[in-house]
């Protein structure tokens, strides 16, 4: 389904996913063992394809961009115990020069896009075999 979110704005073509589970009718608490093996929906086993009784989906991973490589904090825990931070909330204190820019001006539609623009650049330099 398209996305439209008022407080970040991630633009046009931000879009969510959910992928169904077992009993997918039933409400968490409602999931009984016995739909559960009537209905296990979910994730198909690799190789199998989808009937949509047994399983719905299957997951074909294709690579991943890592915040931290985009935030180039290659030690998080030696960055915090410098008293760094990634994001300081709009009027907050920055700790320390540590701050990434990264997360900045984060309601910004034109600065999300170009966040989507970086990750999809991001993954095509790092998997350029792959659709990005």
């Amino acid at each position: 389904q398209k996305q439209t979110d008022e407080l970040y704005h991630y633009g046009e073509t931000a879009a969510w996913f959910s992928l169904p589970g077992p009993c997918p009718l039933s409400e968490i608490s409602l999931k009984t063992q016995q739909c559960m093996r009537k209905e296990p929906g979910g994730e198909c086993p690799r190789g199998k394809v989808p009937d949509g009784v047994a399983c719905t989906w299957t997951l074909e991973p294709a690579g991943e961009v890592r915040l931290d490589e985009l935030s180039q904090i290659d030690d998080y825990f030696a960055f915090c115990n410098q008293d760094k931070t990634e994001y300081v909330e709009p009027g907050g204190v920055q700790r320390d020069t540590g701050h990434v820019c990264f997360w900045d001006d984060r309601n910004s539609n034109i600065v999300n896009a170009e966040r989507v623009a970086t990750v999809r650049e991001f993954f095509k330099r790092k998997y350029p075999r792959m659709p990005a």
